[in-house]
């Protein structure tokens, strides 16, 4: 049975299968009754779950009747199926499934039992190009956020050199867009550390944020996702060229306010702390910028992205072998 995991971001929403590696905007709105193209790309953004037909990802970033996660209870209720069946979609699953996905750290315990319920035995229908597919998602193994990527990092070769042989703390930051997680075990013999392991309600959409306003004196209002991007690359606006060195105070200020909630969770035990591994679609903006006073790793762009889908995958016994 095949093994789809997903990782429902207030951001993006990512997905891996054994042969599958594909990211998206999370945001979807009604496709409307033309779905052709000029010849420019594709109707490739455009499928119709359960009756309902929806572009999602970058097709739907300009639409005004477009649609975000609104909720911490991102898996639990139909206003999840649009971008689930997207996910799936985007895999090529069909027939019966298993779907590797996981909650917030602090919010886990909470929903769990009510996300399974939802999720488990579950049909979708997907239909695109007049072509009909029928998912069922027969199993569902749900993890923390953070945990899979502590787990998927803890098995790259560059971060296991890095964990000592002696007895320590080590801890994986997840940078989402809404939250961080922080997750903290014992190293070389890895144990959950729970009283060091938590959630903040912060994330990098509060840099994208912070930005936005900051440009506002220059450029009046500026888009969301316009300053979204700038944070990624050099991206056009109203006559100027916006890029990340634009955003680097932003990330600075957000860094600090970051670091200084790290601190106070941890308080005396941060002195047990040898490592620290950055997660998320946040890590790239924020590596080389968060201090702290123990050895930080920040994992590459599309690692750190897919790191809880990849760890999904392998917590539910699945192994990626090919990236397309």
């Amino acid at each position: 049975m095949e093994i789809v995991a997903v990782d429902a971001g207030f951001g993006d929403v990512k997905l891996q299968t054994a042969t599958r590696s594909k990211v998206f905007p999370a945001v979807y709105a009604p496709a409307g009754a033309d779905v052709r193209t000029w010849g420019l790309g594709s109707a490739g953004h455009v499928v119709t779950v359960d009756g309902q037909a929806i572009t999602y990802g970058e097709a739907a970033l300009n639409s005004p009747a477009r649609r975000t996660p609104g909720t911490d209870r991102r898996l639990s209720t139909p206003d999840a199926l649009p971008l689930l069946g997207a996910a799936l979609h985007e895999a090529g699953a069909s027939g019966d499934i298993t779907l590797a996905t996981g909650l917030p750290l602090d919010s886990f315990f909470t929903e769990k039992d009510a996300t399974e319920e939802f999720l488990r035995g579950r049909r979708v229908t997907l239909a695109t190009g007049g072509e009909e597919t029928a998912v069922r998602i027969a199993k569902v193994v749900l993890r923390p956020q953070g945990v899979a990527a502590l787990v998927y990092a803890l098995s790259l070769p560059q971060v296991a050199r890095q964990v000592p042989s002696y007895h320590a703390y080590a801890c994986l930051i997840d940078v989402g867009f809404r939250t961080t997680d922080v997750v903290t075990v014992t190293v070389p013999k890895v144990v959950p550390v729970r009283e060091l392991s938590f959630s903040v309600q912060a994330g990098i959409g509060d840099v994208v944020e912070t930005f936005r306003r900051s440009l506002a004196s220059r450029f009046g209002v500026v888009p969301l996702e316009v300053a979204r991007q700038a944070l990624r690359e050099s991206v056009g606006f109203k006559g100027q060229v916006l890029g990340p060195q634009d955003a680097r105070q932003s990330v600075r200020d957000f860094a600090g306010r970051l670091r200084d909630e790290l601190l106070g969770r941890f308080r005396g035990e941060v002195d047990k702390l040898v490592l620290a591994i950055l997660a998320g679609g946040g890590a790239t903006p924020l590596g080389g910028t968060l201090e702290l006073p123990c050895k930080a790793h920040t994992l590459p762009g599309r690692e750190a992205r897919f790191a809880n889908a990849k760890g999904y995958l392998k917590q539910a016994g699945g192994v990626h072998r090919v990236a397309s």
